[in-house]
């Protein structure tokens, strides 16, 4: 019980340094069933991913596209959230004062 406290606590820590914007993406992730969120690897935003997925609250999906060689070195990646990760979240936003 103290692991998904401590859990709930990153979590909770992980969504209050978001800015309102990408809260406000967060929150449309949960409203559209199925979504899934693309990033570029090693952003702020694929770190945050990355630790969801950590945290089994999501999971990284493969992601089949064809760059042009001269972006290549983007490498982008794409979530989605776990049914436990929808829950979870869903609920932590709520609490989240804007």
């Amino acid at each position: 019980m103290s692991a998904d406290r401590s859990a709930r606590g990153e979590l909770e820590g992980l969504l209050r340094r978001l800015s309102l914007a990408d809260r406000s993406v967060l929150a449309a992730t949960l409203e559209t069933p199925d979504s899934q969120i693309a990033t570029v690897r090693d952003t702020a935003n694929d770190m945050l991913w990355s630790r969801l997925v950590e945290l089994g609250l999501a999971r990284e999906l493969v992601l089949d596209i064809d760059l042009p060689p001269a972006l290549k070195h983007i490498q982008p990646r794409s979530y989605a959230l776990t049914a436990p990760g929808r829950a979870a979240i869903a609920e932590v936003l709520a609490g989240l004062v804007p």
